[in-house]
């Protein structure tokens, strides 16, 4: 019994600090290029996923803000691994009773021993394959979402054109750079006219910055959008510097249009900062949180029969009295994640908008038009996703 019980307390020092230890490597080495950096990335994931209920009970009594950042990763960790090793005690020990209880009676006891077996087998995979599923297999398996919007008044040149959105990227330890390459390898197959990106280009602090610009880099230019790519920032972005998030992305060639409006002209398909005769409107709104949603900076001036696509990163702007009082005939966001967490038959428990489930994530019905509601490339605050993989959003204009 002694033996038994020093093993298992191996096992827990073992788990939990090689738990850390992956933690550190993937928040400390600024992204681990290649296949390894994706595959490190996840494996720490799968593995932070037992320190989660712990962490959000030390906030819960108060004793996580007492302790140091490393010190309550630890202490949380530890705390999950030990329920873990304390669960598959209690499932090996009811093994070993229930085996126990066969012996000696007059029973096919090697029958009886495999149904124990495969029981006790049953629920160890069903909750390590529950985990897999959560940190692993949906958060890797990008999907494209193909949606067709008509816009009245949109001039014949741009009937048919492709947007292609990425949103919500969150390189960081949680997301690896690998994992946005092929989101944005995905999108240049598309072969888009147009790629707008809509924030959360990184979890937190500065780190990330450049390497999550640049991987934006091959959208830009030869090979990539036709007519250019677009931005605005989100509110993860500011959890870092946002200013140097903007001068990074804007180095490699996206035009970022927070509290501003570019008009792309119908009769050569080129930027203008002045309405032409015929155009398209691009405008951008600030973060709803972190940043202003200048409204007359993006709107001010246009005419109103010129036809109006809004970016802008949180989908509850577009409920703004101020935004309603526009004419806005489609928009692209991002920030919900479609919840990250989809259960069957309640859906998405928790959605970080005042609205709801209305703004989970898809083509959605909004104030002003239709609201496109991307469920982004990344994770965050919890890095799983369960039966909400991440997407690349694509939408063909037509002439309404």
């Amino acid at each position: 019994m002694k033996r038994r019980f020093f093993n298992w307390v191996v096992v827990w020092v073992v788990l939990t600090g090689l738990s850390l230890a992956l933690r550190a490597a993937v928040r400390h080495g600024g992204g681990v290029p290649g296949a390894f950096g994706d595959v490190l990335a996840l494996v720490a994931n799968g593995m932070n996923l037992v320190s989660i209920p712990a962490r959000s009970l030390l906030r819960g009594v108060g004793i996580a803000r007492h302790c140091s950042p490393t010190g309550l990763s630890a202490l949380s960790a530890g705390i999950g691994w030990l329920a873990v090793c304390a669960f598959l005690l209690v499932v090996s020990a009811a093994r070993a009773r229930m085996v126990g209880d066969v012996s000696g009676r007059s029973v096919d006891v090697s029958r009886r021993r495999f149904l124990i077996n495969t029981g006790c087998g049953a629920a160890v995979f069903g909750v390590s394959a529950a985990g897999a599923k959560a940190a692993i297999v949906d958060p890797g398996a990008v999907v494209l979402r193909r949606y067709g919007v008509r816009i009245r008044g949109l001039p014949v040149e741009f009937d048919g054109l492709r947007i292609v959105q990425v949103s919500d990227t969150h390189l960081g330890p949680a997301v690896s750079a690998t994992h946005i390459r092929g989101a944005v390898g995905l999108a240049l197959r598309r072969r888009p006219d147009v790629v707008v990106l809509t924030g959360d280009y990184i979890e937190a602090g500065n780190l990330y910055i450049e390497q999550a610009a640049e991987i934006f880099a091959p959208l830009v230019g030869r090979g990539g959008a036709r007519l250019g790519v677009l931005g605005v920032l989100g509110n993860h972005d500011f959890f870092g510097d946002a200013g140097l998030m903007r001068s990074a992305l804007e180095r490699v060639g996206v035009r970022m249009i927070d509290h501003s409006r570019l008009f792309l002209d119908a009769a050569d398909g080129t930027w203008k900062e002045s309405a032409p005769e015929r155009a398209l409107c691009f405008a951008g709104l600030g973060d709803l949180d972190e940043d202003r949603t200048d409204v007359a900076a993006a709107f001010g001036g246009v005419a109103r029969d010129v036809p109006r696509i809004l970016l802008c990163h949180q989908p509850d702007t577009v409920e703004l009295p101020e935004v309603r009082r526009e004419r806005i005939d489609l928009v692209f966001c991002g920030h919900t994640h479609g919840g990250q967490v989809a259960l069957p038959l309640i859906g998405a428990p928790v959605i970080p908008s005042r609205y709801g489930q209305k703004y989970a994530g898809g083509l959605v019905k909004g104030p002003t038009g239709p609201v496109v509601v991307s469920r982004g490339v990344g994770m965050s605050v919890l890095p799983v996703r369960w039966n909400v993989p991440p997407e690349v959003v694509e939408v063909r204009l037509h002439a309404g």
